[in-house]
């Protein structure tokens, strides 16, 4: 798993006051913690090891606000020591005045939460599946202390690839088929569970991808009555076909997760807000609505987009183009890079809307006391010379269209000064706000974009 650990930033509020304090909102420092099932440090196991000092630190800075943390659901079922642990460290950070953000990791490889029963297109068309899942996690969210002890909840990050483009063929006999190797069968040999059956835009039979994946043949009723289209039928599909199942896939199945799960929460934990952690949709690579997700009840958007600035920027500005100034956006940014390029990214998180910053880092020795160090050495760099971020309820005065975050977007960043509104043709008839308040629109797609324009 990427995220290794911790490592925070913090900005100070009030350089909003500028732009008036109504729309003010403050931009603040998070912790990325990392997986919390494992033991208490010191000599921990787990992706979170840290220092006990370091630990106390954290929970004494008053300006890192947001604790994100990790929990695989299973070990709520089967108690550990492990799970203990997490509960009381949970409760600290709380205790402490900390707002805990916990997102909730699925397994592959256990029978009670795995992937390949409880899949994006099982969960989201299945009501059974769905109702089954939502208790699993309600469970989760119970043991940890509901809306008294966490501030927001959100399923695992890679909801927008792995879980929709992976699924493993199921027999009579092995109902659960752990599949420990992560191979999944029909795939290239050794190739793990995270690009086993790639990503739900593929049409390799061999692969078992995009429509010939098992998940998708069993939901083939749902997907020709919500989009016209056949499943068993795909060998035949036009361009425009394969158009409409990423339609179908991005807002009835990624999107309809997450707005179903908020929907669960907001009623059994009032109070409890939910977050997203799907991908914009980029490089002409659309697998989720997000836009849907904003105009149908989560709160907010977290994110780790760790390339460079423009790419980072066109994430987060996305979510707040998108989520509007009343939800919130958390940005996540690599941590293993130089000072400068550190400090450049807390300017990129502000500009683009940001209301905290976290780092995170895979790098051991860059888990201690000196990557924390070099974090709050960024926030102070930034405090000598803030830039100018908008009042959140206006826009910038250009919007971007972009499917292909890493080119276009990223060539109008330096041109535009990193000053723009940015979406993808997916979500843009989203925009909480009307396109005709901003001065111009660029739109760097190519070919019809109608399909992605469907009313609600």
């Amino acid at each position: 798993m990427k995220r290794l650990v911790m490592v925070a930033i913090c900005i100070a509020c009030g350089v909003l006051a500028a732009y008036g304090q109504a729309n003010a909102v403050e931009f603040t420092g998070g912790v990325w913690i990392g997986d919390v099932n494992g033991p208490r440090p010191p000599g921990g196991q787990g992706s979170w090891v840290m220092l006990d000092e370091n630990y106390a630190r954290m929970l004494a800075e008053p300006d890192l606000e947001y604790m994100h943390c990790q929990f695989t659901v299973v070990d709520v079922i089967n108690p550990s020591p492990h799970t203990i642990a997490a509960k009381q460290m949970i409760a600290e950070m709380k205790a402490a005045g900390k707002k805990v953000v916990l997102q909730l990791w699925s397994n592959m490889d256990v029978p009670e939460t795995n992937w390949s029963y409880y899949s994006i297109a099982h969960t989201s068309l299945d009501p059974f599946v769905r109702m089954r899942w939502h208790a699993t996690l309600g469970e989760a969210i119970r043991y940890f202390g509901g809306a008294e002890t966490l501030y927001a909840v959100l399923l695992w990050e890679e909801i927008a690839g792995v879980n929709v483009g992976w699924d493993i063929p199921v027999s009579a006999e092995d109902k659960w088929r752990a599949n420990k190797n992560s191979v999944v069968e029909g795939s290239t040999a050794g190739s793990s569970a995270y690009s086993a059956s790639g990503w739900p835009i593929g049409r390799s039979k061999e692969a078992r991808d995009g429509p010939y994946m098992p998940q998708m043949i069993a939901h083939r009723d749902e997907i020709l009555a919500l989009g016209g289209i056949d499943v068993l039928k795909a060998d035949d599909w036009t361009e425009e076909d394969y158009r409409q199942f990423r339609f179908v896939v991005s807002r009835y199945m990624t999107a309809a997760m997450n707005v179903q799960f908020a929907e669960f929460v907001h009623t059994q934990f009032p109070g409890l807000k939910v977050f997203s952690w799907c991908y914009p949709a980029m490089a002409g690579d659309k697998w989720t609505d997000i836009g849907w997700e904003a105009k149908n009840g989560v709160d907010g958007w977290v994110g780790d987009p760790y390339g460079g600035h423009a790419y980072n920027y066109t994430w987060v500005r996305t979510a707040r183009a998108l989520f509007g100034p009343e939800k919130e956006v958390h940005a996540i940014f690599h941590q293993d890079r130089p000072q400068d390029v550190l400090e450049r990214g807390v300017e990129v998180a502000y500009a683009g809307g940001a209301n905290s910053i976290s780092f995170f880092t895979g790098d051991n020795n860059r888990r201690g006391a000196g990557g924390l160090d070099d974090s709050l050495a960024a926030m102070k760099k930034f405090l000598d010379r803030p830039i100018a971020r908008p009042v959140l309820a206006e826009p910038y005065d250009t919007l971007v269209v972009s499917d292909d975050y890493y080119n276009s977007a990223q060539a109008l960043f330096p041109k535009l000064g990193g000053r723009f509104d940015v979406v993808s043709s997916i979500d843009r008839y989203a925009l909480w706000q009307d396109e005709s308040k901003y001065r111009r629109v660029l739109d760097t797609t190519a070919g019809k974009q109608a399909l992605w324009m469907k009313a609600e």
